[in-house]
């Protein structure tokens, strides 16, 4: 054998390997150059092949076209992204590390100076350059810690171990008692100290069962009318027994509580794994007798996805079986009406008060057949289809939705009043529902007609730049196919092609057969991956802006793999403003529907470095506070700039859930659960101890 040469075994296979890769990717990068896609793709498969050709020929200038290869992915990569380190690594890194492989013995044998010197050059720059660019952000994180380095810290009030996780959490009427839903059962505790005030654990027929959600009911503060049972004026300055006011009082009937809720007028219902709904005296923990069967009953489902109290009704939503929704009177738990399947793909999004209406996504009701959701408003009263409008481009909703009410100023509505072209007055304001999607996007319904007034996608931002709040524009067609992510060229060339197939079809050319099946194959994968991406809102700032995070959290709760099609792994954070505007609308077809949009309804996503999913955002003393699900560390963020105020580390587990509630004369605190490995459980208490400048 010549000693010069490279073996002939291990170039052979490495060049039939590269071989293959390189007419797929040559096959797969001509479909995307057809669709106004990058040329890249085609050229460097065309490399490819020479490269492999070159192998199994075992040529001497192999290596000299593969560093001439690698020079021009250098260039491509930093013409198409900067110095923008996460989508450097998915560029270069594979065909660096490629580069490596090449000069070892087996294949470098035999081999030109200038081919072995030119490919070390270019795979050690290629595998450095995503590390330089990210070199200062990563010395500044280094240098900060996990410090609260921020002029913006929390001091613990107190905390409690539990020996299981937090399902929900719940604060009375008066912030004054904190109820904690864990798998053993509910405790209450004095909000602002923590001393215990009472335990209730499962008993009886139902021991063992989990606590899944906590909702707190006040009669006193929501008076029901025309429900039945006996009525009682509510009670104010004037002296009497309610019992006897009662069967006395002229109005009985008209506006008052009912005789259950006399006798139990604080109440905590909470839903069981299972399905069983308890309620319990918010003051002792018993149960009230006068609710249903000895304060217990059960639903029609196995599982309840959501548990929420209007005046005078308890809307049950089912995850898995049984009716989607199911409505029971807080009285005394009898069933009003159900709704729905929950088999069917029907879910619960928002319980809309000030209407008197539920906002429900419906996965198995899209009227063109495809998938999707249709987003409809149902009745509290008896179950009546209000209204119901199909989420554009046949998008599944996640599940979470955010109610506001804004004046035409802040809508930023044109011509809210007579204009010179005689239109007529619009309403002072606009009742609006904002409803997440899977696909990391955003939309904006009237709440009172359905109409959809915008659409957006939270476009991903460089994750490691240091920058304010983005405003990005208005766009149907989400982010741009640079923005695609692949850990390497050839998964991100597929997610390149699938994107652009999505947003603009497969070209016309090809047999229809054919692109309807590889269409198929790139916008809806046989195999779906085992993570999912969620979006929740927190709660609008008067108004003005609604704060949202995104981040991928594993369906089964374990390890995150990495990503296709999606940016890195990190939580974001936006903000989405809603006005004002002095634009007015404009109009833009939508998969075949002319929607209106509002101008502007900005939003501004910002990376979390080191978060792969985010709890629901919170506003505490004018910062917003963010907690990862993967981590024990809290993210402060400024609410109008987006400026990082800085990070807190927490002993004891990763975030599970943040909430925020107010003493008089104004005392802040944030409530933090924390979940341990072991399953156990840790809440804390916290309160600010400086203000952010």
């Amino acid at each position: 054998m010549d000693n010069r040469r490279a073996a002939k075994g291990p170039s052979i296979m490495l060049g039939l390997v590269l071989a293959v890769v390189a007419l797929v990717q040559l096959l797969a990068g001509a479909l995307l150059l057809a669709q106004g896609g990058s040329v890249y793709y085609v050229v460097s498969a065309a490399g490819l092949v020479a490269v492999a050709a070159g192998l199994m020929g075992r040529w001497r200038g192999t290596l000299t076209v593969y560093a001439a290869l690698l020079a021009g992915t250098l260039g491509w990569a930093l013409w198409e992204v900067g110095l923008d380190a996460w989508r450097l690594i998915p560029r270069l890194w594979a065909p660096a590390l490629l580069g490596l492989v090449l000069l070892l013995p087996w294949w470098s044998r035999g081999a030109t100076g200038l081919g072995r010197q030119g490919t070390g050059l270019t795979s050690i720059v290629g595998l450095a350059l995503p590390l330089l660019a990210a070199a200062p952000h990563i010395v500044e994180a280094w240098q900060q810690g996990d410090r609260a380095h921020a002029p913006f810290a929390l001091t613990d009030v107190w905390h409690t171990e539990l020996t299981a996780g937090v399902s929900s959490l719940a604060l009375s009427d008066d912030q004054q008692q904190l109820f904690v839903c864990t798998q053993q059962g509910v405790m209450a505790r004095r909000a602002t100290t923590g001393e215990p005030l009472w335990a209730y654990q499962w008993q009886g027929d139902v021991a063992g069962e989990r606590c899944a959600y906590l909702a707190f009911h006040d009669a006193w503060q929501g008076p029901v009318e025309g429900a039945a049972g006996v009525f009682v004026p509510i009670p104010g300055e004037q002296e009497g027994d309610p019992l006897e006011l009662a069967s006395t009082h002229e109005g009985a009937g008209e506006s008052g509580i009912s005789e259950t809720d006399l006798m139990c007028p604080q109440r905590l219902f909470v839903a069981s794994s299972s399905g069983t709904l308890l309620a319990l005296d918010a003051d002792t923990g018993r149960p009230c007798e006068s609710f249903a069967a000895a304060g217990m009953t059960t639903v029609e489902a196995t599982s309840l996805a959501a548990l929420q109290v209007t005046d005078g009704a308890i809307v049950a939503s089912a995850m898995e079986d049984g009716p989607a929704l199911q409505l029971l009177d807080s009285g005394s738990g009898e069933s009003l009406w159900s709704w729905g399947d929950a088999a069917g793909g029907d879910r619960l999004l928002a319980v809309d008060q000030a209407l008197n209406r539920l906002i429900v996504s419906s996965a198995a009701r899209v009227p063109t057949g495809d998938a999707g959701s249709l987003i409809q408003a149902v009745d509290i009263s008896d179950g009546t289809v209000l209204w119901q409008t199909e989420m554009l481009g046949g998008i599944t909703a996640s599940g979470t939705a955010a109610l506001m009410t804004l004046t035409a100023e802040e809508a930023g509505l044109a011509g809210a009043g007579e204009d010179a072209g005689g239109r007529e007055e619009q309403p002072d304001a606009t009742a609006l529902v904002m409803v997440a999607d899977t696909a990391a996007g955003l939309t904006l319904f009237d709440r009172l007609t359905g109409e959809i007034l915008s659409h957006e996608v939270l476009a991903a931002s460089p994750p490691l730049a240091e920058e304010p709040w983005r405003n990005t524009a208005l766009t149907t067609a989400g982010a741009a196919e640079r923005d695609a992510w692949g850990l390497t060229p050839v998964d991100q060339l597929w997610c390149r092609l699938r994107q652009r197939t999505r947003d603009h079809g497969l070209p016309s050319a090809l047999p229809a057969p054919l692109t309807d099946l590889l269409a198929d194959l790139l916008v809806h994968p046989p195999m779906a991956p085992p993570w999912s991406r969620q979006t929740i809102f927190g709660s609008p700032d008067e108004g003005s802006y609604l704060l949202a995070s995104t981040g991928l959290v594993s369906r089964d709760g374990g390890r995150l793999a990495w990503p296709w099609c999606q940016t890195p792994p990190w939580g974001a954070v936006a903000r989405v403003s809603l006005g004002p505007s002095t634009t007015g609308e404009w109009v833009s077809t939508v998969s075949g529907l002319d929607v209106h949009h509002l101008k502007p309804s900005r939003f501004s996503p910002r990376r979390l470095m080191g978060a792969t999913g985010l709890t629901a955002p919170v506003t505490i003393d004018n910062t917003v506070v963010v907690g990862a699900s993967s981590a024990s560390r809290l993210f402060f963020l400024q609410p109008d700039t987006g400026q990082a105020l800085g990070t807190q580390s927490l002993a004891g587990g990763a975030v599970e859930g943040l909430w925020t509630f107010t003493e008089a004369p104004g005392t802040s605190y944030l409530v933090v659960a924390l979940k341990h490995r072991q399953g156990a459980s840790q809440l804390i208490v916290m309160t600010p101890n400086s203000m952010p400048e």
